[in-house]
């Protein structure tokens, strides 16, 4: 599924895990709107830029997310912050249990 079309929109942003030696990030939240969680693994990073200033205000809440080219994903929180990451892919998963669970 493209990146674009993920269904993220006011989904709840709960941590992000940078693994510097796998050169990885892990996104996990909470979809909107269902008992879903889920995990966006971004896979052979180079770049990590995350953003928190709030300049809309404080909230944990997904926006949009785009894919700018191939390899940059940009995730916009509603507080107006940017989460950018360039990496070679992405995968995406939604399951049941909470993210605490599927450490």
């Amino acid at each position: 599924m493209p990146f674009s079309e993920l269904n993220l929109h006011d989904a709840i942003l709960e941590k992000i895990e940078h693994l510097w030696r796998s050169k990885e990030v892990v996104v996990y939240g909470k979809l909107f709107g269902v008992n879903r969680h889920f995990k966006l693994t971004f896979s052979g990073v180079w770049l990590l830029e995350v953003a928190h200033e709030e300049s809309w205000g404080p909230s944990n809440a997904i926006m949009v997310q785009n894919a700018v080219s191939n390899s940059e994903y940009v995730i916009q929180m509603q507080s107006g912050d940017e989460i950018k990451i360039r990496a070679k892919e992405y995968h995406f998963e939604s399951f049941s249990q909470s993210v605490d669970s599927a450490d």
